[in-house]
């Protein structure tokens, strides 16, 4: 069950977004889990996003104070926050996604669009049990969750069609239905035209693009921040050493050079050195 801004039970059958912007607050043992807001949904006018609210800003709440991303509140959610226009931590939160289609699927389920608006929410609200947020981001999350929600469904469709098995979470209806339009001259031709886009075009090579694994764009940016800064800390300390070393040769050279010196001119012509001053003639 989720709650508006008053925290009152919504009514209905929950196919609506509520007709105001969420309130999410920390983890509580009773939780509350948010409803999205609708198109007439006001934002905050303390730091606007866009002009559409549903689209995170770079400069938003990415620096707003709270529980590490990915640590685990007292009822068991997990917390997330918003970096881009990405869930971090991203992969945890695909999973779940991908997990909920599995509970509800529709006949017509074979494209994200043709799912309806009632099916969208049970699977939005499945999404608020297994996750937590800053109530300053409760405007956004549901436009990142809709678009993340469309990729994954996407995803999820791709691997069931390249399997060809009907698994057994699938009706045997909706799976003849979702198998007769991917073998369709219409699906056909998208799924060619979209193998030829990843290769490069119709005569293009193909190469392996897909390398980022089930990390997002943000995770990697900080795990090769991280490693940039170990590789800088190794250099330095190897300069360091290599410094040390070359200032260790050079002292020795000159201890030779002055023993050298000292050994072949006469004790009164010797160079004065920092242990025997140069004394001023009389």
């Amino acid at each position: 069950m989720c709650s508006s801004i008053s925290g009152a039970d919504s009514q209905g059958d929950g196919s609506s977004p509520a007709s105001a912007p969420p309130r999410m607050g920390m983890a509580s043992s009773s939780p509350v889990y948010p409803c999205p807001p609708s198109s007439a949904a006001t934002t905050s006018t303390e730091e606007p996003s866009s002009e559409n609210p549903s689209e995170p800003s770079q400069r938003l709440p990415n620096t707003v104070e709270g529980p590490l991303p990915g640590s685990v509140g007292v009822d068991g959610r997990i917390y997330i926050v918003i970096v881009g226009k990405q869930f971090i931590p991203s992969g945890t939160c695909s999973r779940t996604m991908t997990g909920t289609f599995k509970e509800r699927l529709e006949f017509n389920g074979y494209l994200w669009k043709n799912i309806s608006q009632e099916t969208k929410m049970f699977y939005f609200r499945e999404f608020q049990k297994s996750f937590y947020w800053n109530s300053s981001i409760d405007h956004l999350v549901y436009g990142v969750w809709e678009k993340r929600a469309r990729v994954r469904y996407k995803d999820f469709l791709n691997k069931l069609h390249a399997k060809g098995e009907r698994p057994r979470y699938i009706s045997e209806d909706i799976w003849a239905n979702w198998m007769q339009y991917w073998s369709s001259s219409k699906a056909v031709t998208i799924a060619d035209q979209n193998s030829n886009n990843r290769k490069g075009g119709p005569e293009g090579v193909s190469v392996s693009i897909h390398i980022g694994e089930t990390l997002s764009h943000q995770e990697h940016a900080d795990r090769l921040e991280s490693s940039m800064d170990e590789r800088r800390l190794a250099a330095t300390t190897n300069e360091v050493i290599e410094l040390r070393g070359t200032v260790g040769v050079l002292m020795d050279r000159i201890d030779r050079l002055e023993d050298f010196i000292s050994r072949r001119l006469p004790a009164d012509s010797q160079a004065p050195s920092a242990d025997r001053p140069h004394s001023p003639p009389s």
